[in-house]
């Protein structure tokens, strides 16, 4: 195994992926990836929203341990543990990242890498080389809706892939290297490229028109709408899901395009391609990532080739963590920080544990006084997932749910099923869920971080 490819998609549910079976086929690269090399049908994020997952997957410790998001601000990785970059890095690795979502550096996951490009409006033009600006310029109704200011408007995919591709050339041939790939898109708003956005739209009622407007409009008011109980029509899910599915399918291919463009150096690879959480879509009243633990927003793709001793689909559970060890381990580099995790070339585990913090539901009840908190967690929220069922503890009590069926409780039929589970969280919280740290209470962030933070819905 020569070098590394790690490539993260936001907010990617396992269930819009051709991977998984999806009447859409919205990812034939990934899908490509996985018969050549390992289809995960069980990945499970260690969080739901990209902050803490990021912190999970560079370090290996859930967000319990590293404490990134779980406090009333999001704050950073604690200095006492090593980023996969710095262990690639001390192995003899060159290691190199290009990310489209600020969260990346913004919780210290940039650390140890060689370079490292946040691309953004603010930063394009100091990144990207004349040739590259002028190609994403003339491009610009495929990989954004036109000429606009619309801070919402533009993907940056192109750049992405065209910084990882120049960056990957200036690597010495005989020397290998691990690169780090954030793509944000499909995250909120779902708002495809101009070439994209009638990719599924001639299945759902709605005009290409309605449907970019309706996403956009569920974008922007969402605090509003979730207030409300999401009263949105079957017209406008479906809408709201062609053009999530839309922005699927223009990150598969931009994934597909960045692994032709550097086709010899990708076969001698090792490549994972996973998704940092999942997606709600009306599911419990919510939309976006947020507030549960549920699967469609911890049930996420991985697909991988060239990992030695891994291969076909694999039925097993397996987390963020887990793969970023076997790829340390296949690599020479240290492994002790990852203890909670398994080699998956040679080792299983026997359940995921996935983590969210709540506060409070007070936006909502702000604009709402009648949105229904009864019953929803509060707290920190632990959700321990079998293969066939899930343990959801936190603050106000615990839920415990048969897989797939995640509404009905049955706390009260399976007595030995809920202590046996809780007896294996309260195992795994003493192994490796005890904080390093305090968690943060005050993020200091410039304007120009807050006004992205924003356009990505992080923030009113």
């Amino acid at each position: 195994m020569k070098s590394i490819i790690w490539i993260t998609i936001d907010s990617l549910r396992a269930d819009h992926t051709s991977v998984h079976g999806y009447d859409r086929d919205t990812t034939p690269n990934l899908a490509r990836i996985g018969e050549e090399g390992a289809v995960f049908e069980e990945c499970i994020a260690h969080s739901v929203a990209t902050a803490a997952s990021t912190a999970s997957i560079v370090t290996g410790t859930y967000p319990s341990r590293h404490q990134v998001a779980m406090g009333e601000a999001v704050g950073e990785i604690p200095e006492e543990l090593s980023t996969a970059a710095e262990l690639f890095s001390a192995a003899g690795y060159h290691t190199g990242c290009v990310t489209t979502n600020p969260r990346v550096s913004l919780v210290g996951a940039d650390a140890g890498f060689d370079e490292f490009y946040d691309v953004s409006r603010s930063t394009l033009l100091q990144l990207s080389n004349l040739t590259t600006t002028v190609r994403f310029l003339t491009n610009l109704r495929s990989h954004s809706v036109g000429a606009t200011t619309d801070s919402l408007a533009h993907s940056f995919s192109l750049i992405l892939n065209d910084l990882a591709r120049q960056w990957v050339e200036s690597v010495p041939d005989d020397e290998p290297f691990f690169l780090y790939l954030h793509y944000n898109e499909p995250h909120r708003p779902y708002y495809p490229p101009l070439a994209w956005q009638d990719r599924f739209v001639d299945e759902i009622d709605a005009s290409t028109t309605e449907a970019v407007e309706i996403a956009i409009d569920l974008h922007e008011n969402a605090t509003q709408y979730i207030a409300d109980g999401l009263p949105l029509s079957d017209y406008e899910w479906e809408a709201v899901k062609a053009m999530y599915d839309a922005e699927i399918a223009y990150t598969d291919e931009m994934i597909g395009r960045l692994l032709e463009m550097i086709p010899s150096t990708a076969d001698e690879s090792a490549v994972v391609v996973t998704a940092d959480h999942g997606e709600l879509l009306g599911e419990q009243g919510l939309y976006g990532h947020l507030h549960t633990v549920i699967d469609p927003l911890i049930h996420i793709p991985a697909v991988a080739s060239g990992i030695p001793g891994v291969s076909g689909r694999q039925s097993d559970i397996v987390q963020h963590a887990d793969l970023m060890k076997t790829l340390l381990s296949a690599a020479g580099a240290e492994t002790d920080q990852f203890d909670a995790a398994v080699n998956v070339a040679s080792e299983t585990r026997e359940f995921a544990v996935s983590q969210e913090r709540v506060v409070d539901y007070k936006a909502y009840t702000d604009r709402n006084p009648s949105f229904e908190v009864t019953g929803r967690p509060i707290g920190a929220i632990n959700g321990l997932r079998t293969q066939n069922f899930k343990l959801v503890s936190h603050g106000s009590g615990s839920t415990l749910y048969r897989l797939p069926d995640e509404k009905h409780d049955i706390s009260d039929e399976e007595h030995e099923q809920v202590e046996r589970l809780r007896d294996a969280l309260s195992e795994w919280r003493t192994r490796a869920g005890k904080p390093l740290t305090e968690p943060a209470t005050e993020d200091d962030y410039d304007e120009a971080t807050l006004e992205r933070l924003a356009d990505l819905g992080y923030r009113e």
